[in-house]
């Protein structure tokens, strides 16, 4: 078992810029096994570690069904934050993860679903609207709003 106040230090395989401060990481841990073995619920979220700088908290937003990557969308608005922009694809940062509460998915079985979200907000909705997407079949209908102050705010 893993130690939950050690991060695991993990690659980034790849940084989308979604909007012009607003990018996604896609990172993989270093260590093979864990990363087979990691498990989350959509909902959970991971502390990013910039090393000599700190950790602050952001939303898995890939979901549990598709193990190639974890992913995190991060807006910069502090150091951490910035720092986190300023990094590389093939740069290493710190996860701990995963943390937190999770969508109840086995409640929604069988349901329709509405997913209301806007901006960044619209992160942990993502990782729960892939899930039940890759999961058609033990939900009803799904329906997504989205906003966003402008169309460049949109990703």
């Amino acid at each position: 078992m893993n130690n939950p106040y050690l991060p695991d230090i993990a690659t980034i395989e790849e940084i989308i810029q979604e909007t012009p401060n607003i990018k996604t990481f896609r990172v993989v841990l270093n260590e093979e096994t864990r990363m087979q073995e990691f498990d989350f619920a959509p909902g959970q979220v991971g502390q990013l570690s910039v090393f000599g700088v700190g950790e602050s908290t952001f939303v898995i937003n890939s979901p549990p069904t598709r193990k190639e990557h974890l992913q995190f969308s991060v807006m910069q608005v502090g150091e951490v934050t910035t720092r986190l922009h300023s990094l590389q694809e093939g740069d290493q940062i710190g996860v701990r993860a995963p943390l937190g509460n999770s969508f109840p998915l086995e409640d929604m079985q069988g349901k329709d679903i509405l997913i209301v979200g806007g901006g960044i907000g619209m992160a942990p909705l993502r990782t729960l609207l892939l899930t039940v997407l890759d999961r058609r079949d033990e939900y009803g209908d799904i329906t997504v709003i989205y906003g966003a102050r402008s169309p460049q705010d949109l990703c």
